[in-house]
């Protein structure tokens, strides 16, 4: 049975979409040697003059960055380090009216990347271009977008001058809500209620349908426009591909409690139960003979603490599916895939589009971008549906814990009495929880006397004192019961009845003190 199937009482719904994408745009003639040579012969560069050429590129690139700032009014800024550029673009969209739409602001910093390099070959004697790991200026230019939502585009100002275009999903959804007129909860990048699940959904499946080409060329046009000026000499035609991609499924749970209830358990069963075949089918690999002997060299399971709660991670191929909790009532399941080629698509041969469609290796050009989503939604259900499996039940400690803490019982005019916790170790208390386990009072219920009888092993009383002191003790343990739960009173008769959960308690206690410390503990793992 599928997640949602087996909770579906205690959920408003599911929502599975995109969350962030990065993606990355290619000018292909400079990504290689041999193209960057032809790019160099076509404009008549001389090798002694790779350095000045590039530079002057490099110069033009920052200098209509900060013309383009300057006459938007936004800021340009250097910085060196490690800087939350996200944390930088949020607080400052918090500070600008509602409903803004535009760049933000332009951050310059040093990066490590792969630069197109000026080398000796010695053997040759001769200057060659090489692509080595070198460090060059990067722009991040951060935006909202009015349909897409707060984004960034960040450009490598040193050849083969790639750039990076990051959108959010989940940030694009809200805007789509809002045009619809979809009421909503959002907290950070998920939604912890909506108004209408199936149109939410809806929503995002259109995502999955766009023209990403247009789509990227465009928010490059509005918002880096000067990045064309500036390469116009090298005719920039960029190639887009996703280099990252997050599908989350959001399981959005009615209760915070419950799902704090549950989650550990299905964190627990997931890292337990999920072994080198399991994690290979949850990507939909074959795991082979006794179930490992294809495994990816990076498989692996993790647990980590977040500042929310407990992640749980399995890592196969390049790529990741994960669980954790989010906002107190959102349970996402999320697939992070970097490495495409470990999944299949049906096309044709980029070689030859006359041949036949046939499965081939997944590419990371946006052309597949929607059987990328259909793989991550798939990934996404065979792994919930693996953890849907655990029994999240009432576990004996969480229903000893309720009794082991002080009470209060409502009295009929409305005073409250404040009663002490249960102590079930305890030789007086343990009788009591004796008493509760006898089927004798499933019918009418027992009475103060039943009660008193049983605490003194069927004894009466010697005279009209002791009936009185053991009569009032037998009501101060029925209120002590009738506070925590374990019996209620009978309509308009001086007789009680045993709860459900007063039977189960007994019951459990009863049975794991006849329990071997090693059968629990086999029972346990």
């Amino acid at each position: 049975m599928s997640f949602e199937e087996i909770y579906h009482s205690k959920l408003f719904g599911a929502i599975r979409g995109f969350d962030r994408l990065r993606f990355r745009g290619t000018i292909r003639e400079l990504n290689t040697t041999a193209g960057m040579a032809r790019v160099l012969n076509s404009l008549h560069v001389l090798l002694r003059d790779f350095k000045l050429f590039f530079k002057t590129i490099t110069d033009s690139i920052v200098l209509n960055a900060k013309g383009y700032c300057q006459a938007r009014g936004i800021q340009y800024v250097w910085r060196l380090g490690e800087t939350d550029k996200d944390a930088m673009a949020k607080e400052l969209l918090g500070t600008l009216p509602p409903g803004y739409g535009g760049p933000l602001f332009c951050l310059a910093t040093i990066e490590n990347c792969v630069t197109a390099s000026l080398v000796s070959n010695k053997e040759a004697g001769l200057l060659e271009v090489r692509m080595l790991p070198g460090k060059c200026t990067h722009l991040y230019l951060y935006f909202n977008h009015p349909e897409y939502g707060l984004g960034h585009i960040r450009v490598q100002t040193w050849a083969p001058f790639g750039i990076h275009v990051c959108v959010n999903g989940r940030s694009w959804l809200e805007n789509q809500l809002k045009r619809e007129g979809v009421k909503y909860a959002k907290a950070e990048n998920c939604f912890p209620w909506v108004e209408d699940v199936g149109k939410a959904q809806a929503l995002l499946d259109m995502q999955r349908r766009s023209d990403w080409k247009n789509l990227l060329e465009g928010l490059l046009g509005e918002y880096a426009p000067w990045l064309g000026f500036s390469l116009g000499m090298v005719r920039p035609d960029y190639y887009w591909s996703a280099d990252e991609t997050e599908f989350a499924t959001d399981y959005m749970f009615r209760d915070q409690a419950e799902l704090d209830r549950i989650f550990p358990m299905l964190v627990r069963y997931g890292l337990m139960t999920s072994d080198c075949a399991a994690v290979m089918r949850f990507f939909g690999m074959k795991p082979g003979w006794q179930g490992g002997v294809n495994a990816p060299k990076d498989l692996r399971s993790d647990r980590r603490k977040r500042h929310e709660g407990v992640r749980v991670k399995h890592c196969a191929g390049g790529n990741s599916v994960k669980a954790y909790n989010k906002q107190g009532t959102v349970l996402r399941v999320e697939t992070t895939i970097n490495n495409t080629r470990v999944f299949d698509v049906f096309r044709h041969p980029e070689d030859n589009p006359v041949r036949p469609m046939s499965w081939l290796p997944m590419r990371k050009g946006v052309a597949d971008l929607d059987r990328r989503a259909e793989v991550s939604d798939g990934i996404n259900k065979r792994y919930a549906e693996h953890i849907a499996a655990a029994d999240t039940g009432e576990r004996f400690g969480e229903m000893v814990e309720k009794v082991c803490r002080k009470a209060i019982l409502q009295g009929r005019n409305g005073k409250s009495v404040k009663v002490r916790a249960l102590r079930p170790g305890d030789p007086l208390d343990r009788r009591l929880l004796e008493f509760l386990k006898k089927g004798d009072w499933d019918l009418n219920g027992f009475a103060n006397r039943d009660l008193d009888m049983f605490l003194n092993n069927g004894r009466g009383a010697k005279d009209a004192d002791e009936k009185k002191h053991r009569s009032a003790r037998a009501s101060r343990l029925i209120r002590l019961l009738r506070a925590h739960g374990l019996v209620k009173k009978v309509k308009d008769r001086n007789r009680y009845m045993v709860t459900e959960y007063g039977h189960k308690l007994s019951t459990a206690i009863a049975l794991a003190e006849n329990v071997s410390v090693r059968k629990l503990g086999v029972k346990a793992a």
